[in-house]
């Protein structure tokens, strides 16, 4: 089973043509890993200042730091209102070997092992939680399965395989499904075969939605242009695939979207050169090819989120120093001068990003020598 980060690379490397970069074979995390913001241990961070009135409101807190330490190789990270969910991809070598963990929130499992939900998963890629129930995609087997939190006996939710499902949404009463070739949706509960909303030209990589939209990523093969990003109405797809942000100049790996804007990272392939990723922010209506570039000179970013504020990703860092030098790094959605802010630095390969109020989470690369770990940081004062 590959790691986050060479399962991410093998995905995008079917229809872009990127190398991979094992695990296996890239040097341990840092021995001076620096904490989020380079201040050492975690603090609980300040609440804002509070506002007078009848409508004032308590403002979130956040107590910065390692929440799992214990997982072999955390990635694909899920949170609800009391507890953080994750696939731990396992010892590569070993069959069967990923399990779905769950950690209280309030008190972090740093120390102390985490409860498994499920265990014995094959190739997981794809994870989604909703109020009562767990889902996730498996690559290797070209299914979706589901089960309840409390008492997980995973079901199979359809007993035709789709064309190797990689990412999937948890969107009210249906799931939507993204594969190497299609967007496809499926009720919660089940159903014969995915249904087909759209086929893809190219491959894709990410899905996004909201309340009336799907939208995804496709990568084209080397050379320009590299990708673009999609949306489909839902539930149908009635009229197409709609274009949001076309001929980008590399390969887009994330994309999160708000009530106005779909925000996209590009360069996060293998085969990008070092400091040639950027965060870009497009209208939902579309924006002609050109995308706003937020932030430029990244590292390989792959992954972001947004809350009300900001967007936060991370970045796995540049191959010239063996990928130590990764990043979570976050900027005002309205812009920041280019200028991102920092959230943690070298942080060996993150594989995953998750938000909540008033903290951040996301998840490192294990190797054969370390575990991989899972961390927050507070949100307040960037």
């Amino acid at each position: 089973m590959a790691s986050a980060r060479s399962l991410r690379i093998v995905l995008l490397g079917v229809v872009a043509s990127c190398g991979a970069r094992s695990q296996l074979e890239a040097p341990g995390p840092s021995s001076d890993a620096a904490s989020p913001r380079d201040a050492g241990d975690f603090a609980d961070a300040a609440p804002a200042p509070s506002e007078s009135g009848a409508d004032a409101q308590p403002q979130p807190t956040c107590t910065g730091g390692v929440v799992v330490d214990s997982a072999t190789n955390p990635s694909f990270l899920a949170l609800d209102a009391t507890d953080l969910y994750f696939i731990d991809e396992g010892d590569p070598s070993v069959a069967a070997d990923s399990s779905i963990g769950r950690c209280p929130k309030a008190t972090g499992c740093a120390g102390a092992s985490t409860e498994t939900v499920v265990g014995g998963m094959n190739s997981p890629v794809g994870f989604a939680i909703d109020d009562t129930h767990l889902y996730w995609t498996e690559l290797s087997s070209g299914a979706a399965f589901s089960c309840d939190k409390q008492s997980c006996q995973p079901l199979r939710l359809f007993t035709d395989g789709n064309d190797e499902p990689i990412t999937v949404l948890a969107d009210g009463a249906l799931l939507d499904l993204l594969s190497y070739h299609a967007v496809e949706t499926c009720p919660t509960g089940g159903c014969a075969a995915p249904q087909k909303l759209t086929s893809l030209t190219y491959g894709a990589l990410v899905l996004a939605a909201d309340a009336s939209w799907i939208y995804y990523t496709e990568a084209s093969p080397q050379g320009a242009p590299r990708g673009a990003v999609f949306a489909c109405a839902k539930p149908a797809c009635a009229g197409g695939p709609k274009a949001i942000a076309t001929s980008l100049p590399a390969a887009p790996w994330g994309i999160a979207v708000d009530d106005a804007s779909v925000f996209i990272s590009i360069g996060g392939a293998a085969a990008d050169p070092d400091g040639a990723g950027a965060i870009l922010r497009c209208p939902k209506s579309g924006c002609n090819g050109a995308p706003e570039m937020l932030v430029a000179g990244r590292n390989h970013p792959t992954y972001l989120t947004a809350d009300a504020e900001r967007v936060y990703w991370i970045e796995d860092g540049s191959e010239a120093k063996g990928y130590a030098d990764g990043a979570v790094a976050a900027c005002a959605k309205s812009g920041c001068g280019g200028a991102a802010r920092s959230v943690a630095e070298r942080q060996y390969l993150p594989s995953a990003i998750a938000i909540d109020a008033g903290c951040v989470y996301w998840s490192t690369t294990g190797n054969t020598t370390s575990h991989g770990t899972i961390q927050r940081a507070p949100t307040a004062g960037l």
